[in-house]
């Protein structure tokens, strides 16, 4: 495995009180800048295309259900509340909100949202679902990633599986994470299959990319 990558991994387990045993070996030149989610469908593909396309937010005290449809129709695709969520964690679908933002993708917006007001969000069947912080860390669903170009054999990605499982699996790093459902990582064929929240997606993501964007060590 690239040095780098070893680094990363190791400080990550470290942090969360985990154990590096052993290390997967990782393709060299070649491997792709970022990971490989496998689509369940085209409608999926197609809204993680749009998530990542630029949005303009113009809001001063709006109701978030207001945003909610204009975001809707801005980009053409199925953003929904939860309600449900909403009520739970006794908040309105009137309540207001006030942000401006241009030039930032539609998911980075989203993301400054949900720092600015007690809301989260996730993708799950072909919806784009605003939510409580709470609806947000206990919804779970799976994603699949194709590790066949970050590793070179069945055994690598298993491997890489278990370092994965470990940074992503079943720890609480504060109070309020005691209402989190615990991830699961499993691979079959170097496919990397996880069942975690939306953070926990994106921290796949993010140890995959650096996997891939990690440099090789000089062999002399």
């Amino acid at each position: 495995m690239r040095l780098s990558v070893i680094i990363f991994c190791f400080a990550l387990l470290l942090t969360q009180g985990g154990s590096l045993a052993q290390k997967p070996t990782v393709k060299g030149k070649g491997s792709p800048s970022q990971a490989i989610l496998v689509f369940a469908s085209p409608k999926e593909a197609k809204l993680h295309e749009v998530l990542s396309g630029e949005t303009i937010m113009d809001f001063k005290a709006a109701p978030l259900i207001e945003v909610v449809e204009y975001l809707k129709e801005q980009h053409k695709t199925l953003v929904i509340l939860d309600f449900l969520a909403l009520q739970r964690a006794k908040l309105k679908p009137a309540m207001p909100v006030s942000i401006n933002l241009r030039g930032t993708s539609l998911a980075s917006a989203l993301n400054i949202m949900s720092r600015l007001y007690p809301l989260g969000w996730y993708v799950k069947d072909g919806f784009i679902v605003i939510t409580s912080k709470q609806g947000e860390r206990t919804t779970v669903y799976v994603r699949s990633y194709n590790l066949a170009s970050l590793c070179k054999t069945e055994g690598d990605a298993k491997e890489l599986t278990s370092t994965v499982a470990k940074l992503v699996g079943g720890s609480r790093s504060s109070k309020s994470d005691s209402d989190r459902q615990p991830a699961v990582a499993s691979n079959y064929k170097r496919l990397l299959l996880v069942n975690g929240n939306r953070r926990t997606h994106a921290t796949v993501v993010d140890i995959l990319k650096r996997v891939s964007q990690a440099p090789s060590p000089s062999v002399k």
